[in-house]
């Protein structure tokens, strides 16, 4: 892609008296994790190894997150888990990794109430006003009731973050974040919503920001007037009644510089309603990306500090930093699916001073120094699928889906050279077949890549028409393409392989990436003219592409599909879901029916589940689940409930949209073709595995994962090809 060089976010910008030399911040969150280290005394290869790749990849200043500080047992005493976690070794080498690359290190620090149900029901959830579950339903009701916290407590957290922030100073680090956004215990004393206090704590706006500047204070007191600090908040609370303003996040901001703040990082808080009937709680989160869709696409919410003007929820918290940087005099940051071009416009219009990023960063390391050279094309792009955030919320080491290596070992994410050269076949171009090409051209090999159609790619770029580009699958596939070309990887389209060719090419190593199989569906009917199956639909959109790009594609669905206006969609797992979106906004009437008992199979429970199903409610969409087919009719479809009531749903059209099948016919004719031979991606069911460092690749038959999408076929091609 050709874009201007950016000057603006490449210049030093001061924090307190500490020079950033870019604008570019890595936000500490809770994903950057790895989750296996915790309890690790020293810190381990692992965290190290992915500190330093953010701090070699160019970041200015590289925050850690999950700096929790809690009360003991006894309710009397504060700690953190920097401080119960990690030895002071430890946490000088982290310090040191990071300055090694002329960055700088921030831990970010949080109060860490209150408790969620489902992990910490036995422990005491303290938050600024003791709040029953009554209460928590209007605000979040997975968190468990709350007590308030005393006027002693909030004296030992206060000198808790105090006793944090001169440990990391003493190990070497060079500021510290306080976390006072999302739902953390700092913010139910800033949100209107959740306070409840009479005292000096509770009420008005300088009240409720007493606990922040507390802080703000005693770290200055105990470190030095030139520590520098970072206060994080929300820009405001959508959806939610009583919920704070733009204009009372403008007056905290005030208070926070004037008790010490070098700088406010301004992110978001977006409240959604719960659907009781599907089983979806209220809950809120802070990714705009994710909140905008899809039921506020469209929506003009600037009053509230939400700019959706960039698209795809790009910067859209930018509004809600823009008033608080009109009102301060230090630098402010923002977060929430920022990228570096947009970054620098506002900027250089002086609307905010830096961006942070958390998700980016996951997906390539070399971020921030890519944007310096200009080499845009070679960024791996983040599709903004949200898996890293779903793992970290489940506590799991976070994946990426377009970068396999991400946390995994000290040196995992380098591909290092092969000891020799090989011959690598790999048969099929969608995500896991590119990766596994990408890498191993990278190990030195000489690849081969087969492909049945006539373009590479799979079909990840349909995946983004599909969901109108909101996810950027084809930028992920764009950038797979030219990552094998520029290596010189072979490429043969338009070749079907079986046992001959592959023979004829006479490999050391077959990497088999064909794809799932479509499901057969034995159903009385299934081929009256009526039904378009899956593969069908692919079909017709495959031969479409070898006219008009995925884009024009895109734009021409929306005045012409093969379906009728009423269209009654089979199956209601990711897939179904996904074709019933695209095909409402193509203005399609729509039902979705689902032989289970659940919607949404295959999405990830942290947002992009609960907002699609939101938006088919608000829609009016029916949703059947327990409901079996019996039959398809010219007229219709013939389903019956749980009960065996059957009613006709009439239709002009029948879509099946069901999850692929493992798909080894080809895996297994290829047996024995070559020294190793390999299946990845979704024709696996077996996710491919091995222990760091990788031997020997073998399946692990333990760990099923099906449907497998995109993220574990990527990663598996990763482990594959790099251990070739």
């Amino acid at each position: 892609m050709a874009r201007r060089r950016l000057e603006k976010i490449l210049e030093p910008c001061y924090i307190g008296k500490l020079k950033v030399k870019n604008r570019m911040i890595h936000m500490g969150s809770h994903g950057s994790i790895p989750k296996d280290d915790q309890g690790d005394a020293p810190i381990s290869p692992r965290w190290l190894a992915f500190y330093e790749s953010l701090a070699a990849g160019g970041f200015g200043l590289v925050s850690l997150g999950g700096g929790i500080v809690k009360l003991d047992e006894t309710g009397e005493r504060g700690f953190t888990t920097i401080q119960s976690n990690f030895s002071f070794e430890g946490l000088q080498a982290l310090a040191a990794v990071i300055h090694k690359h002329d960055a700088h290190a921030f831990w970010q620090l949080l109060c860490g109430y209150p408790t969620r149900q489902l992990d910490q029901a036995h422990v005491t959830s303290y938050a600024s006003s003791t709040l029953t579950q009554d209460d928590l339903d209007g605000l979040i009701p997975y968190y468990n009731p709350t007590t308030a916290l005393t006027r002693e407590q909030i004296d030992v957290i206060t000198t808790a973050f105090a006793d944090a922030a001169e440990l990391l100073q003493r190990a070497g680090f060079d500021g510290v974040e306080i976390n006072a956004g999302h739902n953390h215990g700092l913010n139910t004393f800033l949100s209107p919503a959740w306070n409840r206090r009479t005292d000096e704590y509770g009420g008005s706006a300088e009240n409720r920001a007493r606990i922040v500047c507390e802080i703000n204070r005693k770290i200055k007191e105990r470190c030095g007037a030139d520590f520098p600090i970072i206060d994080n908040l929300s820009g405001a609370e959508y959806n939610v009644e009583g919920g704070r303003t733009v204009a009372d996040t403008v007056e905290l901001a005030r208070l926070f510089e004037a008790s010490g703040a070098d700088a406010i990082h301004c992110r978001y808080e977006m409240y959604h309603e719960g659907i009781p009937e599907l089983g979806i709680p209220r809950t809120a989160h802070e990714l705009p990306d994710v909140d905008l869709y899809p039921g506020y696409v469209d929506e003009d919410l600037s009053e509230w500090g939400i700019d959706n003007s960039f698209g795809k929820g790009m910067m859209a918290w930018s509004g809600a930093a823009a008033a608080v940087k009109a009102a301060v005099s230090i630098p402010v940051s923002v977060s929430g699916r920022t990228d570096a071009f947009n970054g620098d416009k506002l900027i250089a219009e002086g609307k905010i001073d830096f961006i942070s990023i958390c998700r980016r960063a996951h997906a390539d390391a070399d971020y921030c120094r890519k944007v310096a050279e200009g080499a845009w094309d070679d960024i791996r792009p983040c599709v903004g699928c949200n898996t890293c955030y779903d793992m970290s919320a489940h506590n799991v080491n976070t994946w990426c889906m377009v970068n396999g290596g991400v946390m995994e070992g000290a040196d995992y994410a380098q591909v290092p050279p092969a000891d020799a050269s090989k011959r690598v076949v790999v048969i099929g171009s969608g995500a896991a077949g590119l990766e596994a090409a990408r890498v191993a051209a990278l190990r030195g090999h000489d690849v081969t890549i087969v492909e049945r159609e006539g373009q590479l790619g799979g079909t990840l770029p349909l995946a983004g028409m599909i969901c109108d580009f909101h996810e950027d699958f084809l930028g992920f596939s764009r950038w797979q393409v030219r990552q094998v070309e520029k290596l010189g990887v072979r490429v043969m389209t338009k070749t079907v392989a079986d046992r001959a060719l592959v023979e004829s090419l006479a490999p050391d190593a077959v990497i088999v990436a064909v794809g799932g199989a479509e499901p057969a569906v034995d159903i009385p009917g299934i081929d009256r003219k009526i039904v378009v199956t899956g593969e069908e639909l692919h079909r017709q959109l495959r031969a479409a592409l070898k006219v008009f790009n995925v884009e024009r594609l895109g734009r021409l669905s929306k005045l012409y599909l093969p379906v009728g206006r009423r269209v009654v969609i089979l199956g209601g797992s990711m897939h179904g879901l996904r074709t019933a979106h695209f095909l409402m906004r193509r203005g399609r009437e729509v039902v979705i029916v689902e032989e289970g008992p659940e919607l949404g199979t295959g999405m990830l429970d942290c947002g992009p589940k609960p907002n699609m199903l939101r938006w088919f409610v608000a829609n009016d969409v029916e949703m059947l689940t327990n409901a079996r087919v019996r039959e398809i009719t010219d007229a219709g479809v013939v389903v019956a409930d749980a009960d065996g009531g059957e009613r006709l749903i009439r239709a002009d059209s029948v879509v099946t949209a069901l999850p692929l099948e493992p798909n080894l016919a080809l895996y297994d004719e290829l047996a024995g073709v070559a020294p190793e031979v390999y299946a990845v991606g979704d024709c696996n069911p077996l996710i491919v595995d091995a222990p760091y460092p990788p031997s020997k690749i073998e399946p692990v038959e333990s760990e099923l994962i099906w449907p497998r999408f995109t993220a574990a076929a990527v990663r598996e091609a990763y482990r594959v090809a790099r251990g070739i």
